[in-house]
């Protein structure tokens, strides 16, 4: 039940600041979109959908510490700089996403104990950096 009210409150938050953005040309893409993205889509696109997922995880309180929140709100970040074309460049947008999935991995201490393959499980109980890339 509480997923069902999780999905509706979500749609509902969607929907209101979609209606915002919209209404006062917010976070949308107003610039000179070239041949390949008119082909696919000739109307302005917002940017809610990222807002809004992040939203619903503050106010569910889906993290168990503050460190979560400010890597998520970074991946958000560089999403909408990546969006409303201030960060162009796809390797730096790549290194700092990497950087920030690092991060969270190492935080939140998230990794495989075991594939059953003992080479590689030894390199996954002896080696830290290999264990967060695997």
């Amino acid at each position: 039940m509480n997923f069902i009210i999780f999905l509706i409150s979500n749609l509902f938050l969607f929907l209101f600041l979609n209606y915002l953005f919209n209404k006062f040309n917010i976070f949308q893409d107003n610039f000179n979109v070239s041949f390949h993205k008119q082909f696919i889509n000739k109307q302005r696109v917002p940017y809610s959908g990222g807002i809004v997922l992040y939203i619903t995880l503050i106010l569910y309180g889906f993290y168990e510490n503050n460190i979560n929140y400010l890597l998520t709100f970074s991946l958000l970040s560089i999403g909408l700089l990546s969006d409303t074309h201030k960060l162009n460049s796809t390797l730096k947008r790549f290194l700092f996403q990497l950087i920030i999935i690092i991060i969270f991995i190492y935080v939140n201490d998230l990794y495989i104990p075991s594939i059953k393959l003992s080479y590689f499980d030894t390199l996954i109980q002896n080696n830290v950096f290999f264990s967060i890339l695997f």
